[in-house]
C-alpha cells in the first residue's frame, strides 16, 4: 500500500529536519571525517595509479601525506612573511590612508566634514588606529592564524 504524496512530504520533510538537526549539533565532531572522506575519495585515483606503478597501498597514502604536508610548508614559508610584512605595512601606513579619506571627502563634499560627526568620526578612527595598531595587528595575525588552522585541519 502506498502512501499519499502528502504524507510521504510529510515523512520526508522530518527525516529531513533530523538529518539537518544531527549535523547540526554534531558538526565539530563529525566535520573532520566527511572532509578526510572527501579528501580519500578524491585522491582515491592518484593512490591506485601510484599502486599501479609498484608500490603498496600504504606507501602510496605516505607518499600523498608528505607531499601534501610538504606543499602546505612551502606555501606557509613563503605566504606568512609576506603577510606579516604587509600587515606591518598597513598599520603605519593606516593614519595617511585616513587622512586621504579626509581630503577626498573634503574635497567632493565640502559641507560634510564641517563640524559634522563624520569629521569627528573619522579623527577618532585615526588616533585608535594609531594607538592601537598593535592591538590590530594582532587581531588581523590571530584572523591569519584562523586560516592556518584550517589548513592544518585539511592536512
Amino acid at each position: 500500500m502506498a502512501l499519499p504524496a502528502r504524507q510521504q512530504v510529510t515523512y520526508w520533510s522530518v527525516a529531513a529536519l533530523v538529518l539537518v538537526l544531527s549535523l547540526w549539533w554534531l558538526g565539530n565532531v563529525i566535520l573532520p571525517f566527511i572532509m578526510g572522506g572527501a579528501i580519500a575519495y578524491f585522491l582515491d585515483p592518484l593512490a591506485d595509479r601510484l599502486e599501479k606503478l609498484g608500490l603498496s597501498r600504504a606507501a602510496s597514502t605516505a607518499i600523498i601525506g608528505l607531499v601534501t604536508v610538504l606543499i602546505f610548508v612551502v606555501l606557509a614559508l613563503a605566504v606568512v612573511p609576506m603577510l606579516a610584512r604587509q600587515l606591518g605595512q598597513l598599520v603605519a601606513l593606516a593614519p595617511d590612508l585616513l587622512a586621504s579619506l579626509q581630503a577626498f571627502l573634503n574635497e567632493r563634499f565640502p559641507n560634510l566634514l564641517q563640524n559634522s560627526v563624520v569629521n569627528d568620526t573619522l579623527n577618532t578612527l585615526g588616533t585608535a588606529i594609531k594607538a592601537r595598531g598593535g592591538e590590530l595587528a594582532a587581531t588581523l595575525l590571530s584572523s591569519a592564524m584562523t586560516l592556518v588552522n584550517v589548513i592544518i585541519f585539511i592536512v
